[in-house]
């Protein structure tokens, strides 16, 4: 309904539509790209001010009575998410959310504060990690990390197992698994919901992700993190009535419903998604000891050993030296 970045009010064309087969309509603001698939310079914030250079929503979320007429687990859906879900991310890249994201209620107004931090760890055998997402290279035991690499998302180990499910699937039922991201060029089975997840169980309920897809799937050494906090107020509903009454297409949603606050309460929330602060954590792992510090510290410690015995025999000699000079003293 309504939507403001760096204070300037945004454009439909900054939006990219995307669908997603567990929350519906996805928009992406500030992917690189126009809505019409044209490549524009990011948009960028120069500081941490809620107020001037955040991002502020206001989201209609109400569900059209229609959907009523879907199946009882999708209702349930529905109904018990009604709201918004926020997922924040780098636009350097695509990335499988694997559904992270934060979760919205509607009739509030949130602020959203973001941290971002960078992790490089060390690959084996300084930790579980192998693959160096800075120099990608081809893996030829791996097809699904392969898959990743030629695809416009960054990898991830969880995407790299969700690809390996998605090929037990594909390979058991002749399509995918239509809630699981698939890179293969293959149609999503149009099995109804309590189907599918029985076949999803029976392949999991055969440890295919432990056994066969994780020694498949090594683990990535970089990671991009964006730590949030949340707090929220309830939004004064009244002031949204008018919204709905002048607007045609929001009116149509209130046809068997009377336009009041109880009603207005489950269809807006509002959203300021902002920067904690413009600085970031870079977390970099490096040897505590290297190969040829290691032979020093093996050379100087072998040194100091060897010092010490020569000395303590030297002190050996001298107490025989003594005792016989005692002795043929004594005699």
């Amino acid at each position: 309904m309504d939507c403001t970045f760096n204070n300037q009010i945004c454009n439909p064309s900054d939006f990219i539509w995307s669908y997603d087969t567990n929350y519906g309509n996805c928009y992406t603001f500030n992917s690189g790209f126009e809505s019409n698939g044209n490549k524009v310079d990011l948009k960028q914030t120069t500081s941490s001010d809620p107020w001037v250079d955040g991002l502020i929503l206001t989201l209609y979320v109400d569900v059209y009575e229609e959907l009523m007429n879907m199946n009882s687990s999708l209702i349930f859906a529905t109904m018990a998410g009604r709201g918004a879900l926020i997922r924040i991310g780098n636009s350097s890249y695509s990335t499988d959310y694997s559904n992270n994201g934060i979760l919205l209620p509607a009739g509030f107004g949130s602020y959203l504060s973001v941290e971002r931090e960078f992790k490089s760890m060390l690959p084996k055998p300084y930790s579980d990690c192998e693959i160096d997402l800075d120099s990608p290279k081809i893996l030829p035991f791996s097809e699904f990390y392969n898959l990743i690499g030629q695809s416009k998302y960054a990898y991830s180990q969880q995407l790299c197992l969700t690809q390996c499910i998605q090929k037990q699937f594909i390979t058991k039922f002749n399509c995918a698994y239509p809630f699981f991201l698939s890179l293969y060029n293959v149609s999503s089975c149009n099995l109804g919901y309590d189907e599918l997840l029985l076949n999803l169980n029976s392949i999991l309920e055969r440890n295919v992700k432990i056994d066969v897809c994780l020694p498949l799937c090594p683990l990535e050494c970089n990671q991009t993190l964006y730590k949030t906090s949340i707090s929220s107020y309830q939004l004064f509903q009244n002031s949204y009535i008018s919204t709905i009454k002048n607007n045609p297409n929001l009116a149509s949603d209130f046809i068997n419903r009377t336009i009041d606050a109880s009603n207005i309460e489950k269809s807006f929330l509002t959203v300021n998604i902002f920067y904690d602060s413009l600085s970031y954590t870079l977390t970099t792992e490096s040897p505590q000891i290297d190969f040829v510090s290691l032979l020093g510290s093996i050379g100087g410690n072998l040194g100091l050993f060897l010092g010490v015995n020569i000395f303590s025999l030297c002190e050996i000699i001298e107490v025989v030296i003594e005792i016989l000079f005692i002795t043929k003293r004594n005699n």
